[in-house]
């Protein structure tokens, strides 16, 4: 699919586009208020911040959203005195961009390229809802919780689902120091995530996720996941975007990796699909989720494992660990390759015949009942 994935939505955030009632690219209300109100909070999330309405002119001296030097800026910081109580006595203002007004789609690839806040309680994230208003479904491209910034997690809810969600925490890199890009392949039979382009978490798309759903970027602060802020908690804190786009499949240089990173892919524009406003209903969901889920799947290609304690799932056969620090990873039964990284892994082997590749740390290799491995050694 990826060889005819045609960009349906781009913005490289030269200019800030928010939505006025009759254009503009980004809604910063609460779903289904229109341009009326004086701004949201998810409380259901015991969320310490009031998204600001850029509708409302009583606190339009409050901007979360600046776009410069194609960057977009959302920054969480303490309310004025002044302002405390036009929003409804909360502390903290932050910014929600979503496209609730101006696109949905069903099925495609969506991504974002960004970098992180630290922080206590500082909650950036970039996911989809339902375009009718419904909870669930939802689907988590990335949320970070800003105590731990080489942590994030990819979730999504769902009633067809065991649980109600399926989710999975991947160790990485520092994801306040730099951008990365955060992808999510939504396809009628898998939704497979992305980390810089390579696959990190696939599970079977739930029967009825197969409405059209929105994209959503937001930076909340406290909350009954991530904690409330500190003492400790520098503001303000800032969730910087590069951008965000969305095509009709996975693109070529995302399938092949030929481009991991998919910053040298700048796309010329979009062809859109893009609709009209949506009405009714309000988000329910809550965005955490916990760790844990599966990862499903067939891959002929290596699977970059970026997760310290990981289960090759059955169809996966060759992967590789590119986290940045020991990691653990117990084989199927189905005869795996596994690469271990160099940071002293322990790779656990099943009843298939499976190969083992060394770093060069200290790796622990231990084989299968019967034990049918093979040991290689890195140069």
């Amino acid at each position: 699919m990826g060889a005819t994935a045609t960009l349906t939505f781009d913005d490289e955030f030269n200019t800030l586009s928010l939505w006025n009632g009759t254009s503009g690219t980004w809604y910063t209300n609460s779903f289904g208020a229109g341009t009326g109100g004086n701004g949201f909070s998810l409380s259901s999330n015991g969320e310490q911040e009031w998204y600001i309405n850029n509708n409302y002119g009583p606190t339009s001296s409050i901007t979360p959203w600046t776009v410069n030097n194609g960057i977009l800026t959302l920054t969480a910081a303490p309310a004025p005195a002044n302002i405390q109580p036009l929003i409804n006595g909360y502390k903290y203002t932050s910014g929600e961009i979503s496209t609730a007004e101006t696109f949905t789609q069903t099925y495609g690839f969506f991504e974002m390229r960004a970098q992180l806040p630290s922080g206590q309680g500082v909650w950036p994230a970039f996911w989809l809802l339902d375009a009718n208003g419904q909870w669930p479904p939802e689907i988590d491209v990335m949320e970070m919780l800003g105590n731990n910034t080489s942590t994030y997690y990819t979730t999504i809810h769902d009633n067809a689902v065991s649980g109600g969600y399926t989710s999975q925490a991947d160790n990485v890199v520092n994801l306040s120091t730099g951008y990365h890009t955060y992808g999510m392949d939504w396809e009628p039979d898998f939704i497979t995530f992305y980390f810089d382009g390579q696959k990190v978490m696939q599970t079977p798309t739930p029967a009825d996720m197969n409405q059209p759903m929105y994209m959503i970027a937001n930076l909340a602060v406290g909350g009954y996941w991530p904690g409330m802020v500190d003492s400790t908690t520098q503001f303000p804190a800032q969730m910087n975007i590069d951008w965000i786009r969305a095509y009709s499949s996975l693109p070529s240089w995302i399938a092949d990796g030929s481009d991991p990173t998919d910053v040298n892919h700048t796309p010329a524009g979009s062809t859109g699909t893009s609709t009209g406003g949506s009405t009714g209903g309000t988000t329910g969901g809550t965005t955490g989720g916990t760790t844990g889920g599966t990862t499903g799947g067939t891959s002929s290609a290596p699977v970059a494992d970026f997760m310290s304690t990981y289960t090759v799932p059955d169809g996966i056969t060759n992967v590789v660990l590119a986290g940045t620090s020991a990691q653990t990873i117990t084989a199927n039964n189905q005869g795996d390759t596994i690469t271990s990284n160099d940071y002293g892994s322990t790779i656990i082997g099943g009843t298939g015949n499976d190969t083992f590749i060394a770093g060069h740390g200290a790796d622990m290799l231990t084989g299968g009942i019967p034990c049918y491995g093979v040991y290689a050694t890195q140069d």
